[in-house]
């Protein structure tokens, strides 16, 4: 049997930290808005990704609801020193939290030095205690898309 390879599929890797419901959910979410055909996305909780896993991707989705301390031992840790000299020139991020404008500005500083293109206004899902329109996440996606 041949089975039909597609040809041309960009790699996705979606990480978030912490690994909490709603984290889950909003990753769940945002890779959903990626098209199958053309799209290969790994999502998985930011202590489980590896430089491995982002240079073999175009395209990365970090998320954080974490600041501080938190985030400074969370589930970034790891990226955050292995990103210290590394390149990831020729990438596109798009960065997003639940609710935290604050953990979007620690995930800014963590890649600031990698060279990684920062698409649009990072992702905050919920605002005043309602969800962003679908409209926005897709529009969002479809930046990060057609770069």
């Amino acid at each position: 049997m041949i089975l039909h390879v597609k040809e041309h599929v960009q790699k996705v890797a979606l990480a978030f930290s912490p690994s909490s419901n709603e984290m889950k959910d909003l990753a769940e979410i945002l890779a959903r808005q990626f098209d199958t055909n053309m799209y290969e996305t790994r999502v998985m909780p930011a202590e489980k990704i590896h430089i491995p896993d982002i240079t073999a991707s175009s395209l990365l989705v970090f998320g954080s609801n974490e600041t501080g301390k938190a985030f400074q031992e969370g589930g970034f840790k790891e990226l955050s020193r292995a990103f210290t000299g590394i390149s990831l020139a020729g990438r596109s991020v798009l960065l997003f939290s639940y609710d935290s404008p604050d953990a979007v500005k620690e995930l800014e500083a963590v890649i600031k030095d990698t060279e990684l293109k920062v698409v649009g206004e990072p992702l905050v899902y919920m605002r005043n205690g309602k969800p962003v329109k679908d409209q926005k996440v897709s529009k969002l996606i479809k930046e990060l898309t057609t770069l």
